[in-house]
């Protein structure tokens, strides 16, 4: 279908993904990205609106592509939703990494996202100011160093500024022996739930806080005793579904 034609009710916007979201972004296709295709792109949108991510801390990023998406999630929330992007990036061709797309002034992403703060330094000195500064990150993407050594000082450097809701995403999974030892480790030792699409794009893991299933039980015990015994001014706001589960909790109680 030509963009033109697009049915106006379309969530999606596909004339604002290629034109703004792949413009420029030439490793867009590791996150499985292609022409008219987000790939892991609406993930990374999806954990920043979802969650509100207040700051936002992206480690590595060529052509940007990671950190606009974030950025333009934040800018989606609202006028009234401060939020940060911080994409830290280091400049060291020598190491075999190349240098960022975006390093010129005039570039695509610094022109259409100058509200991203870029920091070009190790990322073991960003997490040494975010520290001084007392910033709590509520997502955390690494895909800086893909040494094992590199992605776990990551990890080290950056867990302990992370918020009690943080969300991780880690690239490469499925691309670098480095990010996958890395993340093998992570699973043995921390306590996070973790996911790992590595049968997509390069591959990308997503961690987040363990809940014990204690706090979960609860949380459940709490909803459940809710429906059965709701306050009496909220009982009327019910929708009918809920109204009828509610209905139907109270004669599984009698009938025991």
């Amino acid at each position: 279908m030509d963009h033109d034609e697009q049915s106006p009710d379309r969530l999606i916007n596909q004339d604002f993904v290629d034109d703004v979201i792949l413009e420029n972004a030439r490793w867009n296709f590791t996150h499985g990205a292609a022409s008219g295709f987000m790939g892991f792109g609406i993930l990374y949108y999806a954990l920043v609106y979802s969650t509100r991510a207040r700051v936002v801390v992206c480690l590595g990023s060529g052509d940007g592509f990671v950190p606009r998406i974030f950025r333009q999630a934040q800018r989606d929330l609202g006028d009234g939703f401060v939020g940060r992007t911080i994409l830290v990036d280091g400049n060291v061709p020598e190491k075999g990494f190349g240098a960022p797309d975006y390093l010129a002034e005039d570039s695509f992403f610094r022109t259409r996202f100058p509200d991203v703060e870029m920091w070009i330094r190790p990322t073991e000195e960003a997490a040494q100011i975010l520290a001084k500064d007392g910033i709590e990150i509520d997502l955390l993407h690494i895909d800086a160093d893909h040494t094992i050594e590199g992605v776990m000082a990551d990890y080290r450097n950056f867990r302990p500024l992370l918020s009690d809701r943080f969300v991780i995403t880690m690239h490469d999974t499925r691309f670098s022996p480095g990010v996958v030892a890395a993340l093998e480790q992570i699973r043995a030792t921390e306590d996070v739930d973790l996911i790992d699409f590595n049968h997509l794009g390069y591959g990308l893991a997503v961690l987040k806080p363990r809940v014990p299933n204690g706090d979960v039980a609860s949380v459940r015990m709490k909803a459940g005793a809710f429906l059965r015994h709701p306050k009496p001014h909220l009982s009327a706001r019910m929708p009918r579904w809920l109204q009828r589960l509610r209905s139907w909790l109270s004669r599984q109680e009698q009938a025991r």
